[in-house]
């Protein structure tokens, strides 16, 4: 029985170092950490957190939070969603090199009203490959930018997904 209560207590222990949460009271939001990523936080606005994977993954892995102010128009439903995706369709490829647009995805968390977007595009002579999980509540929009070299989206991208869904803004 003693061991049984062991493994679990084990088991356990090994779930918390897999990945933390991080929680800012400050700006009102949580979001799972990936084990061993890095955390930077900034006073700057457009990117308010910033993780990224280790170095020995040498994928270029990394998140940028960024909180801006709220869009009326997406939460009092003046501007459709769709509309939004394909103002973003129109506007992105003037912003990145190489822009290739692959897929969005509209959803809603509770009161909350959610897009994903995945897109790649060249930097630097590297093909990144980007997910973009936008939230808007009623004080704030939120955009999580999680991005990394083209070859190792594929390995990353349930890991951007998971922690994407489980961002919770409490504003």
């Amino acid at each position: 029985m003693k061991g049984a209560l062991f493994l679990v207590a084990i088991a356990a222990l090994c779930r918390q170092e897999a990945e933390s949460v991080y929680t800012d009271e400050e700006k009102g939001f949580s979001i799972p950490i990936p084990k061993g990523w890095s955390i930077t936080r900034s006073a700057d606005r457009s990117k308010t957190l910033v993780l990224r994977a280790p170095a020995e993954a040498r994928t270029g892995a990394t998140l940028i939070l960024a909180i801006q102010d709220p869009m009326k128009a997406i939460v009092d439903g003046s501007l459709s969603l769709d509309v939004f995706i394909e103002e973003v369709k129109k506007q992105y490829p003037k912003k990145f090199t190489e822009f290739e647009w692959v897929k969005s995805e509209k959803g809603k968390e509770g009161e909350n009203l959610t897009v994903t977007l995945y897109y790649k595009y060249t930097n630097s002579g590297n093909r990144i490959s980007q997910l973009q999980h936008l939230v808007w509540t009623r004080a704030n929009h939120w955009s999580l930018s999680w991005g990394c070299l083209e070859d190792a989206f594929e390995k990353n991208k349930d890991t951007f997904e998971r922690c994407s869904k489980a961002f919770r803004p409490k504003k």
